[in-house]
């Protein structure tokens, strides 16, 4: 009668529990969140064994799948929908696009500095206005930002050789009203030494990217 009884006690306290722990995950479900997005299920996700199940339709279509069920083999069969790597790719290459567009205009714009200028400073001549058209393209590549590592090379010289033109147009025009300040004059060869060099550099990132087909 007593092993009865007790069992009968271990019966109770172990549905008592289950009817707990039941109560208890439905005041608290578990909730689905992909990207950002709750999603409703009309099974909920549930934990098993220690896992957590969650139904596999929900979580496939919300990331841009199709699902469906093989009866003959019993199979859950999930496929990637072909137009979400299109427009993933098309987006990609609107981006590049814009990129290269954007360093397109700011080239054109150097361009016609650099070759109004480069001769003259070469020549030891100057220019009023070459200072400060220098200096505001030099500013506008500056502020370029987000570029692809495409153009980032080819910015890089561009600002050195607008600063180099630009510095040594001022030294120009110093030693046009002031000739004979040695320190000037070494100044300005070291400057045309630099001038030579970037703007070398810069001619080769420019026809590199040419044959790449990023120009």
């Amino acid at each position: 009668m007593k092993k009865f009884k007790m069992g009968t006690m271990l019966i109770l306290i172990v549905g008592l529990l289950l009817i707990q722990n039941t109560i208890s995950f439905a005041n608290n479900p578990i909730k689905l969140l992909i990207n950002g997005k709750y999603i409703q299920c009309d099974v909920q996700p549930q934990i098993i064994n220690g896992r957590v199940m969650i139904p596999a339709r929900y979580v496939a279509e919300e990331l841009g799948a199709t699902v469906s069920w093989d009866q003959i083999n019993q199979t859950v069969i999930i496929n990637r929908k072909e137009n979400t790597t299109s427009i993933s790719t098309n987006k990609n290459k609107i981006d590049i696009n814009a990129d290269k567009q954007e360093f397109l205009a700011l080239k054109t714009k150097a361009d016609a500095i650099i070759a109004d200028s480069y001769n003259m400073v070469m020549n030891n001549e100057y220019n009023e206005s070459a200072y400060n058209r220098c200096l505001e393209a030099k500013s506008d590549f500056m502020k370029w930002g987000n570029i692809t590592p495409d153009y980032s090379t080819a910015k890089s010289y561009y600002e050195k050789v607008l600063s180099d033109i630009g510095i040594l147009n001022v030294d120009n025009e110093f030693l046009s009203q002031y000739p004979g300040h040695d320190e000037y004059i070494s100044e300005r060869s070291k400057y045309k030494g630099e001038l030579l060099r970037d703007k070398s550099m810069l001619d080769a990132e420019i026809s590199r990217l040419q044959k790449l087909g990023k120009l």
